[in-house]
């Protein structure tokens, strides 16, 4: 697969820190979906001023330069969780489109918590840890301001990246990690370059595994609280 990681011609020194781990990526997330990586490139560029962290496009991710990093910065801010969180929105976002507010979760919790499952693979299981306490803090905050569920088209950030990512973590483990999978390959695999509704995700867990969770939907997705 041809990838383009773009840097600045003055900051040599930054391409392989900025963009450490991106290969690796491709590999981790080709094992966790299924589904290789669906498109014939990749490009990564960083942007003067960008007003958000990152943003993907189809085949093309742009980010705030302040995220390309030499060295020494590596370890106090990167760009490792935003690049996963960026690639894997090239399934999830992408291949995979959702069309309605409501169906939100099944672009950005799932972006969020790939990003978060490879940090685990590179990082380990006390910064996963850490990662998780985190997302339960918004979590927990947002849950003060108002009950909407991770299904719904008010939900928010709070509830479509850490709620969303923790929800698939409890899923995980309902499912095990091969039931987890194979639910992931179905959906992926069935519904490759189209919409996607909340309802099809809830079938391809179903015609992956033979198990129903609707209970498991209607408390943790289409219920608030």
């Amino acid at each position: 697969l041809p990838l383009e990681l773009w840097y600045y011609s003055w900051q040599e020194d930054h391409a392989e820190p900025t963009y450490r781990y991106t290969q690796e990526m491709f590999s981790f997330f080709n094992d966790e979906f299924g589904l290789d990586y669906p498109y014939e490139l990749y490009r990564e560029a960083p942007v003067e001023d960008y007003l958000y962290g990152a943003m993907e496009t189809t085949t093309a991710t742009v980010f705030g330069d302040y995220l390309a990093v030499d060295e020494r910065a590596f370890d106090g801010r990167n760009y490792v969780n935003v690049n996963a969180h960026e690639l894997a929105h090239q399934w999830f976002g992408n291949c995979l489109s959702h069309q309605r507010n409501s169906d939100v979760w099944l672009t950005e919790s799932f972006a969020t918590y790939y990003a978060k499952m490879f940090e685990k693979h590179i990082f380990g299981e006390d910064y996963y840890q850490w990662v998780r306490e985190v997302e339960r803090d918004e979590t927990m905050e947002a849950a003060r301001k108002d009950s909407y569920p991770v299904g719904h088209g008010r939900g928010g950030r709070a509830r479509w990246y850490p709620k969303g990512s923790l929800i698939l973590d409890m899923m995980r483990n309902v499912l095990g990690d091969e039931g987890f999978r194979a639910s992931i390959s179905q959906y992926a695999n069935k519904h490759a370059f189209s919409e996607v509704e909340t309802a099809e995700f809830l079938s391809s867990v179903y015609e992956a595994t033979g198990q129903s969770l609707e209970w498991f939907f209607d408390q943790w997705i289409y219920r608030g609280g």
